[in-house]
């Protein structure tokens, strides 16, 4: 592997493997954030970097500076956008000016995860045409292009595409009218009960993590959660943790709204999909379940739990 991609893999990374998960979360988005954003000079030093002629700490240092100022300006754009969007029941629908055009992809992205809806952002790419990228839950590329309405060019969930002005009403009424589950199918490895999440079990999954990719994703595990203890950290982002027979279940990046979910969830038993990890806390190694989907469920009469009204 390039060295100075080891480098970016070993100090951007926090001392993971360079997995393909590793590479894609901690280094992949420095890069693209230089060439979406930054100066030619900076383009410049980062292939420099890649090449060996430049210090690989100058080189980060510029991939974290330009990934830092796109976090601000989409942030920035979707607190701009979040009041004016076109919400319907299958979609939402953002319009922004070619001034941020870099930034279509990302904002989907944000809005999709908010509403947990397939989210499309336009911007005008000419007087007759619409261009733009879209985000979803689910798979919709065939849906799209099968319309006759729109071209969409890229993965099924992530992609570029492109709509007439004249076509956009009819576009959006036809989406409106699709039956789409939102929520998709999850595969998992399989149902287990918290106390089965054991370091072992952690452990396989992080060594072999290096596999796991397009073509070979990772384990999921689901579980139910009947009783857990409910902790909600706010600080520059919101980290939900829930706890049940010593097993910490963590839920990063929460909005609001799913915060007062979770506040409100006493009582309730949560399903949840997890990929498994450990964590490293003042020399202690223990099992750690990241929560990549989650149902809140009301329990039923015959759940009821009895332990709670006796601690």
């Amino acid at each position: 592997m390039n060295e100075f991609l080891t480098y970016m893999v070993e100090k951007l990374g926090k001392g993971k493997s360079p997995s393909p998960n590793n590479v894609s979360w901690n280094v992949v988005p420095k890069i693209n954030a230089v060439f979406r954003n930054g100066t030619q000079d900076d383009r410049a030093v980062l292939i420099d970097g890649f090449m060996g002629n430049v210090e690989p700490e100058t080189a980060i240092k510029v991939a974290t500076r330009c990934h830092n100022r796109q976090t601000r300006e989409v942030k920035a754009l979707f607190d701009s956008t979040v009041d004016n969007l076109n919400v319907y029941k299958n979609c939402i629908v953002a319009m922004i000016d070619n001034g941020h055009k870099e930034y279509t992809g990302l904002l989907a992205n944000k809005l999709m995860s908010k509403y947990n809806k397939t989210a499309f952002v336009f911007r005008k790419l000419d007087p007759c045409t619409l261009s733009g990228s879209y985000r979803s839950p689910v798979d919709i590329i065939d849906l799209l292009n099968n319309s006759s309405l729109i071209k969409a060019q890229g993965h099924g969930c992530a992609a570029g595409c492109f709509l007439k002005v004249s076509n956009a009403k009819r576009f959006v009424e036809w989406f409106d009218e699709q039956q789409i589950d939102m929520a998709g199918v999850i595969e998992v490895t399989a149902s287990v009960e918290p106390s089965q999440i054991t370091q072992t079990l952690c452990q396989i999954c992080v060594d072999n993590e290096v596999l796991f990719g397009q073509g070979c994703p990772k384990p999921l595990f689901h579980c139910t959660l009947t009783s857990p203890q409910i902790y909600i950290y706010r600080n520059r982002s919101t980290t939900v943790k829930l706890v049940q027979d010593g097993i910490e279940f963590i839920k990063f990046f929460v909005s609001n709204e799913e915060a007062s979910q979770f506040e409100q969830a006493n009582g309730k038993s949560i399903e949840v999909v997890v990929s498994l990890g450990l964590n490293e806390y003042n020399g202690q190694i223990k099992p750690q379940a990241v929560i990549e989907r989650y149902e809140i469920v009301e329990k039923k009469n015959d759940e009821f739990d009895w332990e709670a009204i006796f601690q």
